[in-house]
């Protein structure tokens, strides 16, 4: 009887839900422009989606105009990246400030971040050509995405909601990004600045 008690116990311990998993998950694809009219750095969203833990989608994407999506994606791609980053420090994705600066480039930088149910977040950017294999469940997340938004079954009308979100991490991502990659220091006026050819 007591061996029936410890496994019937053991067995519910086993299948209660634990808090660890993935809440939710927002990645955006953008650019840095210089634009004509307006002083400094601004990001351009080139595809912004925000996923439930249930693995629907809501997502806005730049095909010339604004187009909006929503659609399921299958449980795999969640459950590969919370087995990828559930036990992982931040420190795993941080970039060397000396070999990685924030540039204007023709490739999209991804930005990813992990919400769990814990209270954990994760944050990290990498682009489309990094082969590193701590970034491949979230690659394999984004072509996803991409291959969703061709679907025109999956296409939507506006939704504010994702306006609105989008434009809450594109203030999030533009203060991670001149957090973890600062801009040069502005030079002391006292010293003369001299132009050398290279």
């Amino acid at each position: 009887m007591n061996k029936l008690l410890i496994f019937l116990s053991l067995f519910f311990l086993r299948c209660t839900p634990t808090d660890s998993g993935i809440k939710s998950i927002e990645i955006m694809s953008y650019l840095y422009t210089l634009p004509m009219y307006t002083f400094g750095l601004q990001i351009k969203p080139l595809l912004y989606a925000k996923i439930d833990e249930s693995g629907d989608v809501q997502m806005e994407k730049d095909n010339g105009k604004l187009v909006y999506y929503a659609f399921n994606i299958e449980e795999d791609y969640l459950n590969n990246i919370e087995n990828d980053t559930k036990n992982t420090s931040v420190d795993r994705y941080q970039k060397n400030p000396d070999s990685v600066k924030l540039c204007i480039c023709d490739y999209p930088i991804i930005r990813v971040e992990i919400d769990y149910k814990n209270g954990k977040t994760l944050s990290f950017n990498f682009d489309e050509n990094d082969p590193s294999e701590k970034f491949k469940s979230s690659r394999s997340l984004f072509k996803e995405l991409m291959r969703k938004s061709k679907s025109h079954d999956n296409r939507i009308k506006k939704i504010k909601s994702i306006i609105d979100e989008r434009k809450e991490f594109v203030n999030f991502t533009m203060n991670k990004d001149t957090l973890e990659l600062p801009l040069p220091v502005r030079p002391n006026k006292k010293v003369d600045i001299k132009f050398t050819k290279p």
